[in-house]
């Protein structure tokens, strides 16, 4: 499983995928993962 997007942001969009993710010429399946915020906050925060 790859994440095309390559990078996380605040949980609230999509950003644009990188290219990279569909050069391979692969089937591509796309899914949602929705997190309970209750129990995690899935957003990591490289900068801290």
């Amino acid at each position: 499983m790859i994440f095309p997007e390559g990078t996380c942001v605040n949980n609230r969009y999509t950003v644009m995928f990188k290219k990279a993710a569909f050069e391979l010429g692969c089937i591509v399946c796309p899914i949602a993962i929705k997190y309970n915020k209750e129990f995690t906050d899935t957003f990591w925060d490289s900068k801290k």
